[in-house]
C-alpha cells in the first residue's frame, strides 16, 4: 500500500509557513510567499510533500525536467537566504495516520542535496515523525556521504498503535538546495524483532572490548566511509561476539567481523606494555573530529616518504588490536567493502543490537575527540560498562535517550547533549531555581495557573522534589555544580513526565496542590526591559540590549548615566558582553584563547594542541566614564563566559551574582542514523594567564545569593547590591 502524490495538472504545491530558527531572507509584508507556478508540462514526480513552511517567503519551490529529454521533472527546495549556521528551513508533508497507526512503514526517497559551500555548517535531514503519548521518529542525514549526488534513502518507522499525526519532514539550512525525483511511502511486513539478551557477567566485558577496537577502526584504520556506514558495522560487532564466552572465542569473532572492514587487522592475546607509536606516521590526522556540520576536520596523509606504521594496542581482558595506518603506495583510504544486500528496515529487526551499536559508537567518538577527560576526570570506560548493560534492556528510543545522557553526564561538560526526533516540544509554563536548596519559583504566565512567585515545591507528580531533582541530575552534563542544578531543572521542566504535571507547593499561606499541562510555544519569564532607566541615574541593559544598535540608539543615555549596570543573568551566545567591553577599555586586551586538539594516533602521545585562535578586543569610543558593575549567575555560559572573561581577568568592574557555568569553545555536533544527535565542547578555551577555562568560569568579586523570602517580596537581591556599590562610587 503507498502513498504517492504526483506533480500534474491537478496538483498544486505552494509554501505555506516557513519554520526558520533565524531569519533567512528577506520577509514578504503579507508573511507568506509567492505561489509559485510548478506545474510545467509532461512533469510527473512522485512527492510526499505538502508544503514548505515558511512565514517569511525565504521558502523557495521549483518543479524542472531532470534533462531535456526526460519528461520526468524534479522537486527543487530551497532556501536562500543566510544569517546564521542556525537558519533552517522545514517542509511537511502530512500522512493519513489512520491508515498507518500499529504497522511498520517506509519511505523511499531519491535526492540530490546541494549543501552551501559558503557555510562552515550545513544540514540536510529527511524524516518521519509521529506524535502521541508515545513519540516516534526515524531521520536519515542526507550529508552523510558525497554530496551532489544522486542518493537512494529508506527510511523506516513502526508508527506507535496511538500515534496522533504522522508527517513526513525535510529540514536543511538556508542556502542548500534539495532535490527530489521520487518519495513514496509504503507498508511493509515486519519480522518478528530479535531480542538481544546480556549476559552481564560475560557479555557486558566483551562488549567494551568491541568498543574499544571499533574507536580504533572508525577513526585510525585507512577506510573511508559514511557515519551510516560505521553504525551498521558497530551493529554487526554486536551480533558477532554474543555467542563468545571466552577470549579465545572472542579473539575469533573479533577476527571474522573486521573481514568486512578491511585486511591486515588483527586481534591477538598477548603480554606486555603498549609498544611506542609514530604519531607522524601517514594516516588519519584529525583536528577535533569531522563531520558535515562540524566546525573540525580530519585529513589523510598519504603514505609517500614515510614508512605507513601499524597501531598495536591494549583493547582490554587481555587482548590487542594491531592494524596498519595507511596501505603503502595507496594516497587516500580505502572504501569499506561491498556489504550483502539487506532489507531496507533490517535494522528494525534486531533492535538489541542497533541500541548497543548506538552506544558503542558515541562512547567511541567522545572517548577519542572529548578535550577535557583528564581534566574533568570523567572515567568514561566505567561510564561504558554502566551504559551497556542499560541500553540491553532499553525498549524504546526514550529508554535509549536516558541511557546516552546518564553516559555523557560523566563528561562533566556544559555543552553537552543528546537530542532525539521524538522529544516533545513543550514545557511546563513556569520558570523556577534552586534556591536554599530548594526549587522555588520565579515565573509564571499568570495567576491562573494557581502558582505565586517564592511558591517552594515540594513534590512533582506525587514523588518528592529532591528525589525527582536527583534523577535529573544523573542525566545531566555540566562543568559546575550551580550549572548542573540549573540544567536539571531546565530538564524537568522541558520534559515531564506526563501530559499534565501534579506539583504540591508551599508559601507561607499553607500548602496545595497545581495541575499543568505540558504546553509549546515560549515560557514565562520575568518581565524585564531591555534598557530602563533606575533611581539616582542609574541605567540598566539586559540581555537582548547588548548590541552595536542599540548602545548606539541608547548613547546619550549612556553618557548621561551616573552609573551602568550590565546585566548578563541567563545570557547565552545570543546575549553577550561583547559590545560592552570595548567601551570600558583604554588600551587593547585580548579574548580568551581557543583550541582544538590534533589527534595523530589513538594512544595519548598522538594528541597535541592545535592552533591557538585569539582576537584581540580594542577600545571603542565613547569610553564609558560612569562606574559599571555587572551582573551575572550559573545560567550564563558559552560565549556570555568567553566575552565577560576580560572584564575579570583585567578588573575593569566589579561582577556581582554567581560563578558562571564554566564551559566555553566551540561546539562540535554529530547526528547519527537511528535520529540521535550529540554535541559536546570540541576545543580547549585558555585564560590570558595560561589557565584551562572549563569547569572554572567567570567567579564574581562580589558574590551574592538570592533567598526565597527575597523573591517572595519582589526584590532582585543581586541588583540591589550592585545599585548600593554604585551609589558608594559618588
Amino acid at each position: 500500500m503507498g502513498d504517492p502524490l504526483r506533480c500534474d495538472s491537478g496538483l498544486a504545491i505552494r509554501p505555506l509557513l516557513a519554520l526558520i530558527v533565524l531569519s533567512c531572507g528577506p520577509s514578504d509584508p503579507h508573511g507568506v510567499a509567492a505561489e509559485p507556478d510548478i506545474t510545467p508540462p509532461a512533469c510527473e514526480l512522485a512527492a510526499n510533500l505538502r508544503a514548505w513552511q515558511s512565514d517569511n517567503g525565504a521558502a523557495a519551490i521549483d518543479v524542472a525536467p531532470i534533462a531535456d529529454s526526460d519528461p520526468s521533472c524534479t522537486l527543487a527546495i530551497s532556501t536562500p537566504g543566510l544569517r546564521g549556521i542556525v537558519d533552517l528551513g522545514l517542509a511537511t508533508r502530512e500522512l493519513d495516520v489512520a491508515a498507518y497507526r500499529g504497522k511498520r512503514i517506509r519511505a523511499h526517497a531519491e535526492l540530490q542535496v546541494v549543501p552551501d559551500p559558503r557555510s562552515g555548517f550545513s544540514l540536510a535531514l529527511l524524516g518521519l515523525q509521529a506524535h502521541g503519548a508515545t513519540p516516534h521518529a526515524a531521520q536519515d542525514d542526507l550529508l552523510d556521504g558525497p554530496a551532489g549526488a544522486w542518493r537512494s534513502f529508506d527510511i523506516c518507522m513502526d508508527v506507535p498503535p496511538d500515534a496522533q499525526d504522522l508527517t513526513l519532514e525535510l529540514t536543511q539550512t538556508c542556502r542548500s538546495v534539495t532535490r527530489l525525483r521520487r518519495l513514496d511511502v509504503d507498508i511493509v511486513d515486519a519480522a518478528p524483532p530479535t531480542r538481544f539478551t546480556l549476559d552481564e557477567s560475560i557479555h557486558e566485558k566483551h562488549l567494551a572490548v568491541l568498543a574499544r577496537a571499533f574507536g580504533h577502526l572508525r577513526y585510525f584504520y585507512p577506510a573511508h566511509a559514511s557515519t551510516r556506514a560505521w553504525h551498521q558495522l558497530a551493529a554487526d560487532g554486536v551480533t558477532a561476539i554474543a555467542p563468545a564466552t571466552t577470549p579465545t572465542t572472542l579473539i575469533a569473532a573479533l577476527n571474522e567481523w573486521v573481514e568486512q572492514i578491511g585486511p591486515d587487522i588483527e586481534f591477538s592475546q598477548r603480554s606486555g606494555d603498549d609498544p611506542p607509536q609514530n604519531p607522524a606516521a601517514p594516516g588519519w590526522h584529525h583536528h577535533g573530529v569531522a563531520g558535515a556540520r562540524s566546525l573540525f576536520r580530519s585529513e589523510f596523509t598519504p603514505p609517500l616518504n614515510d614508512p605507513p606504521g601499524l597501531v598495536d594496542a591494549d583493547i582490554g581482558l587481555g587482548l590487542r588490536i594491531r592494524y596498519p595506518r595507511a596501505f603503502a603506495g595507496e594516497p587516500t583510504p580505502r572504501s569499506l567493502p561491498p556489504r550483502p544486500a539487506s532489507s531496507p528496515c533490517a535494522a528494525l529487526d534486531n533492535p538489541g543490537s542497533q541500541r548497543l551499536a548506538t552506544v558503542i559508537s558515541v562512547w567511541a567518538l567522545l572517548n577519542q575527540f572529548y578535550p577535557y577527560h583528564a581534566v574533568m576526570r570523567s572515567e568514561w570506560d566505567h561510564a561504558l560498562t554502566l551504559a551497556l548493560p542499560a541500553a540491553a534492556k532499553a525498549t524504546t528510543q526514550t529508554d535509549l535517550l536516558h541511557v546516552l545522557r546518564r553516559m555523557l553526564a560523566n563528561l562533566h561538560d556544559g555543552h553537552a547533549r543528546v537530542f532525539h526526533a521524538a522529544q516533545r516540544p513543550c514545557a511546563l509554563p513556569l520558570q523556577w531555581r534552586w534556591i536554599g536548596e530548594q526549587i522555588v519559583i520565579t515565573a509564571t504566565p499568570d495567576t491562573s495557573t494557581g502558582l505565586a512567585i517564592g511558591d517552594v515545591v515540594e513534590q512533582i507528580d506525587g514523588v518528592d522534589a529532591a528525589r525527582r531533582l536527583a534523577d535529573a541530575l544523573a542525566e545531566v552534563s555540566a562543568a559546575t555544580t550551580s550549572s548542573r542544578h540549573d540544567l536539571a531543572l531546565r530538564l524537568l521542566r522541558e520534559e515531564p513526565t506526563n501530559p499534565t504535571t501534579t506539583l504540591l507547593v508551599t508559601n507561607p499561606a499553607g500548602r496545595h496542590s497545581v495541575d499543568l499541562p505540558c504546553t509549546a510555544g515560549p515560557q514565562p519569564a520575568p518581565h524585564r526591559d531591555p534598557v530602563e532607566s533606575l533611581a539616582d541615574d542609574i541605567i540598566i541593559l539586559r540581555g537582548e540590549a547588548l548590541n552595536p544598535r542599540t548602545l548606539a540608539t541608547e548613547a546619550a543615555r549612556i553618557a548621561d548615566a551616573a552609573g551602568i549596570v550590565i546585566d548578563l543573568r541567563g545570557s547565552t551566545s545570543a546575549h553577550s558582553a561583547a559590545p560592552v567591553v570595548p567601551h570600558l577599555l583604554d588600551t587593547p586586551v585580548l579574548t580568551p584563547a581557543l583550541a582544538p586538539l590534533e589527534t595523530r594516533s589513538p594512544d595519548p602521545g598522538g594528541v597535541t594542541l592545535d592552533e591557538l585562535h585569539r582576537s584581540t578586543i580594542t577600545p571603542v569610543a565613547p569610553r564609558w566614564t560612569a562606574p559599571v558593575a555587572f551582573l551575572i549567575d550559573e545560567r550564563a555560559i558559552s560565549a556570555a563566559e568567553s566575552d565577560l572573561a576580560p572584564v575579570h581577568e583585567h578588573h575593569l568592574a566589579p561582577i556581582f551574582g554567581a560563578t558562571t557555568a564554566g564551559t566555553t569553545c566551540d561546539i562540535n555536533e554529530v547526528w547519527f542514523p537511528d535520529s540521535f544527535r550529540v554535541r559536546w565542547t570540541g576545543c580547549l578555551a585558555f585564560t590570558s594567564d595560561g589557565m584551562l577555562f572549563h569547569g572554572l568560569g567567570i567567579t564574581p568579586t562580589h558574590p551574592v545569593a538570592p533567598t526565597v523570602e527575597g523573591i517572595r517580596a519582589g526584590r532582585d537581591e543581586v541588583l540591589e547590591a550592585a545599585l548600593a556599590w554604585l551609589a558608594e562610587q559618588h
